[in-house]
């Protein structure tokens, strides 16, 4: 259970109440303000090793917690210039940035650094970074296992230095220094000397120093040297801050450099050296902008013009945007100058290659088409005509997957492809695509009929979200014909499949609640899934009149799931699978029940199992 603190600074765990886990994976967790070591929480967090994280503001909001399996996560740091950058901390935050990091690293000489343990699909996943050049990122990307580094491309920054001291002259150790430019400000710490370097600020700024409960806001004074003396204890503003002003010499000082700097460039400067830029095959819509390590400026409306553009003086590079993707180009100005005109040329397309074959090997016509996830229907115009062996465009990079359809079917293939960076001659091939005659598996009612309506959740590690109602997940509904089309499935997948049951005919009187039923893939990948027939009738008894309040009405969970139950009478929960359990049944914030009971399937002349349990 996690306090927001404000400041928070990256690397720091500030006080929390934790709770273990026992060897059935239930945590009893009592966290009202009576009991001993109470810290008031705004976020709920769960991990375990070897797992991703789950983090909630204020509740996880369901019984059951599923962590999703680890996955590595290798970051890369790349600078304006695109060059790596060594010795980042790279800090992940899954709250906001009053939350402390989950998980912290350096990154190398390659500019990477690997984490483990947290899961990029989770509520919220941020990265700051932490670097004198650097400014702080506050990114919040999209990455897939598969498709690389994920590259994290700060803007330039600058690190403020300096000293904090009392007002004997002392230095003030433990201060927290810093500017509430985002949640997670930047902030940092004095260190024995008192002396501080804060990172990730764009320019120069005022500081403010918070310490002993004071709050202290000194003015702008540049950045190296700074010298931060607490002052005597005056009356606050309205926000609690404490403001030191400058005398009005001081301020004189300050108002004459500014117009001495702002001088500096127009005092016997040369008339500004410019070239033509031509840029090929950008797709509409893109932008081209001239970056120094100071500015950038968007150049796009004089590049179609083809109007000359001024060149800086100094290290600059060209970056080229379209459609999500970033091309950088170094710009060196004499060869410029020189060449009157510079020509630059966006990426051409990945080529993707492959093979179309039918059940017999022979060559097969079809369409194919990418998109983003494989439960997501290519747009019409999307589709692109295939024979045999093929080689499409494809002005993509990462994860995404190819859908191929077949004459006269709905949808037969579905490939994930993790295409490589972007280039100028850059292929992927997806090797042979064999046409299916029909779907890849079949979906079963617990009778064994069809599974004609209803829908299917895959969700697969480092791709999908744990939470049932995750956008993430991948769902897939039947065809006109009763099918599901879904990608080839592998070891560690799970699936979680939902139906509308036919209500049962021999339960008047009884409230009937229908559980999806959920399958994990081992080594060996099933062709067939019948749902779960397993039932239950459960006949709840409870101390105090029965109530109708949602927050009254009790519920009962098996292993991996959980359902209400009717507060009044008796309950049928269907979609079990046919073990022992151990039931454990309650109403919320009053103590529960743990009841063993094999649950059965149903067969001709035998009578339901039946369980009664007697509420607290």
């Amino acid at each position: 259970m996690l306090a927001e603190t404000d400041p928070q600074i990256a690397g720091e765990q500030p006080a929390s109440m934790s709770f273990v886990a026992d060897e059935d994976g239930l945590v009893m967790a009592r966290v009202d303000d009576k009991v001993p070591g109470f810290i008031p929480f705004t976020w709920v967090c769960v991990r375990a090793p070897g797992y991703g994280h789950q983090m909630e503001f204020r509740s996880l909001g369901a019984a059951i917690i599923r962590l999703p399996p680890q996955v590595e996560v290798p970051v890369e740091v790349r600078d304006w210039r695109d060059r790596p950058v060594e010795d980042v901390l790279v800090s992940f935050c899954g709250g906001n940035g009053f939350t402390p990091d989950l998980e912290t690293g350096r990154t190398d000489s390659r500019g990477r650094v690997t984490l483990t343990g947290v899961d990029l699909h989770s509520t919220i996943a941020d990265f700051y970074l932490v670097h004198p050049e650097l400014h702080y990122g506050y990114f919040s990307p999209d990455w897939y296992p598969g498709q690389g580094p994920l590259v994290l491309r700060p803007d330039p920054g600058l690190a403020h230095r300096g000293v904090v001291v009392g007002g004997d002259g002392r230095p003030i150790v433990g201060a927290a220094v810093g500017t509430s430019e985002c949640h997670r400000g930047p902030w940092t710490r004095t260190s024995d000397d008192g002396s501080f370097e804060l990172c990730g600020l764009r320019e120069a700024t005022a500081l403010q120093v918070r310490v002993d409960g004071r709050r202290i806001q000194f003015p702008e004074a540049g950045v190296d040297g700074l010298r931060l003396q607490l002052p005597p204890r005056t009356d606050d503003n309205a926000e609690g801050v404490q403001v030191v002003d400058l005398s009005p010499k001081q301020r004189a000082q300050r108002a004459e450099a500014r117009i001495r700097r702002a001088r500096e460039p127009a005092a016997g400067s040369a008339p500004a050296a410019t070239a033509v830029i031509r840029v090929v095959d950008l797709p509409s819509g893109g932008a081209v902008k001239i970056r120094t390590r100071a500015t950038a400026a968007d150049i796009s409306g004089q590049v179609r013009s083809e109007q000359r553009v001024a060149l800086p003086d100094e290290e600059c590079v060209i970056y080229l945007e379209a459609d999500g993707a970033r091309r950088i180009f170094p710009m060196d100005r004499d060869t410029a100058l020189a060449a009157g005109v510079v020509e630059l040329r966006w990426y051409a397309p990945t080529r993707v290659t492959g093979n179309v074959v039918g059940q017999d090997g022979a060559p097969a016509s079809a369409q194919v088409a990418f998109v983003d996830a494989p439960d997501e229907a290519p747009d019409d115009d999307a589709w692109r005509p295939v024979r045999g062996r093929f080689s499409v465009p494809a002005a993509l990079a990462g994860a995404h997957w190819m859908h191929v359809k077949g004459p006269g079917a709905h949808r037969l293939t579905v490939k994930p492809v993790n295409l490589p960076a972007r280039g100028d001659d850059v292929s992927y091939d997806v090797g042979d695509v064999i046409l299916a005659a029909g779907p890849l598996y079949r979906f079963e009612r617990p009778d064994g009929t069809p599974l004609e309506e209803g829908s299917v959740t895959v969700k697969r590690v480092g791709w999908t979200n744990t939470r049932p109602t995750s956008s993430l997940n991948w769902i897939f509904e039947a065809d006109d014909d009763g099918h599901f089309w879904l990608p080839e499935l592998r070891p560690g997948d799970a699936l979680v499949v939902h139906s509308e049951l036919p209500e049962p005919p021999d339960v008047g009187g009884v409230a009937v609640y229908d559980l999806p039923s959920h399958f994990l893939i081992g080594d060996r990948v099933p062709r067939i899934f019948r749902m779960h027939p397993g039932e239950l009738i459960i006949d709840v008894g409870a101390s105090g009149s029965a109530s109708n309040d949602p927050a009254d009405i009790p519920v009962a969970t098996f292993d991996d799931q959980q359902t209400y139950l009717s507060p009044a009478g008796r309950s049928l929960v269907r979609g079990l699978k046919v073990k022992t359990y151990d039931i454990i049944a309650g109403r919320p914030w009053r103590p529960g029940v743990v009841v063993p009971f094999e649950v059965t399937a149903p067969s001709a002349g035998s009578p339901r199992g039946l369980v009664r349990i007697q509420l607290p």
